[in-house]
């Protein structure tokens, strides 16, 4: 459990949660233990070796991922392999730091079984060696929701693939998952981080009229909206039910809402009342407009503002 689901289920923003977790260096619910409620202490891992015609398996849980650990295992799931009649000829690996030691390879050319370098895709098409990085978990994080922010921007959510994820990074899906343990998780994190961003853009509109600053901040909504068209409509017709990503979209429109209130004004239960509306006609109108294109953004914007000077008694 993250900060968007708490947010949704405590009615707070995600980034107000994200803070106050943070400074207590509270870990996310899933490295807890739930018995104790203690910071869990450190990790086994899975070893697996699998044929890739048989599809038969052998899997280890191990104590680490060490050069050393790893080259056992393979020596013992070869074995277990040539009882089973399999003949190795070539190991494939990811690049982690263990397939790419000297004893690794060694452990390979004395059996007589070679192993190619991982390789990933290139959004063009390429396919190029990936050279080894090691990242610290907040920045493979990143990373992932970059690579995740370009997919779900390029093609339908549903298009969308875990392995490709994996694949760009340059990872295995192991240790996506480990990260993210499903695509909608990895979606939310994407459109959390958009939000917040178009947030600090809209930060500062100006010193103009109310309808200017509204102006300002619709156009600079529409130019993302455009280019990330796939993500939106994700976000607002694939996923518009799940409690997680609509956490995301209340706590942008709580944020906005304030913005709003304060930029026209007005305050009172019924002024506040009104800018959630609007911002709600705004989603729904924006949505119709990314779907079909039947009307212009000019033409959208005009009547967004007139809608929120109507709303609020202002025009």
């Amino acid at each position: 459990m993250g900060p968007a689901r708490i947010a949704y289920l405590l009615g707070l923003t995600p980034s107000t949660v994200h803070r106050i977790l943070t400074r207590y260096g509270l870990a996310r619910l899933s490295h807890v233990d739930r018995a104790t409620g203690q910071a869990n202490l450190g990790h086994s891992y899975l070893h697996n070796a699998v044929d890739d015609h048989s599809r038969l398996a052998c899997s280890e849980v191990l104590p680490d991922e060490t050069k050393d650990t790893a080259a056992a295992f393979w020596q013992r799931a070869q074995t277990f392999l040539q009882a089973n009649g399999i003949t190795v000829e070539r190991v494939l690996t990811d690049n982690g730091a263990c397939y790419r030691s000297r004893l690794w390879r060694d452990t390979l050319t004395d059996a007589g079984i070679t192993h190619p370098p991982a390789a990933f895709r290139t959004s063009q098409g390429d396919t190029t060696s990936l050279p080894a990085v090691r990242l610290t978990p907040e920045a493979r994080r990143s990373q992932l929701v970059d690579v995740g922010a370009s997919l779900f921007a390029s093609k339908p959510y549903d298009e969308v693939a875990m392995e490709e994820v994996a694949s760009r990074a340059g990872i295995s899906r192991a240790l996506l998952y480990r990260h993210f343990s499903s695509k909608r998780d990895l979606f939310a994190a994407v459109h959390q981080r958009a939000t917040d961003q178009l947030l600090t853009e809209i930060g500062d509109l100006g010193d103009g009229t109310l309808a200017e600053q509204v102006a300002v901040a619709l156009d600079t909504h529409f130019d993302y909206f455009q280019a990330n068209r796939n993500l939106v409509l994700a976000a607002n017709r694939v996923l518009a039910t799940d409690p997680v990503v609509r956490a995301v979209i209340t706590g942008g429109f709580a944020a906005l809402q304030r913005r709003l209130l304060a930029a026209a004004g007005v305050d009172g239960p019924l002024a506040a009342a009104a800018v959630l509306a609007w911002l709600e006609f705004v989603r729904v109108m924006c949505v119709e407009w990314l779907a079909h294109q039947s009307f212009d953004r000019v033409q959208l914007r005009a009547l967004c503002v007139r809608a929120l000077l109507g709303a609020l008694d202002l025009e």
